[in-house]
């Protein structure tokens, strides 16, 4: 796994992405757990996926695991939203 895999989202578009997750696929958005973490989102089969602030990156970071599931969403949603501009 390459760091430009597991550095996709930009910090500002969190939110977006996340709401599209939630309105597209059912997820659910949980609270944050400490100060390192930007993102905590719950897929509809239980599991927990959590993005990550880093220093001196506008990008969040994910985990190995979570990069599996979250990468590809995040590539589908950054295409969606390149054809409606």
């Amino acid at each position: 796994m390459t760091a430009r895999s597991r550095d996709l989202l930009h910090a500002s578009k969190a939110d977006e992405f996340a709401a599209w997750l939630c309105e597209r696929f059912a997820w659910t958005r949980e609270p944050t757990k400490g100060i390192y973490e930007a993102l905590r989102l719950r897929d509809p089969g239980g599991g927990v996926h959590v993005l990550c602030k880093r220093d001196r990156s506008d990008h969040l970071t994910i985990g190995w695991d979570t990069a599996k599931v979250i990468g590809p969403l995040v590539r589908v949603w950054m295409r969606e939203r390149r054809a409606e501009a």
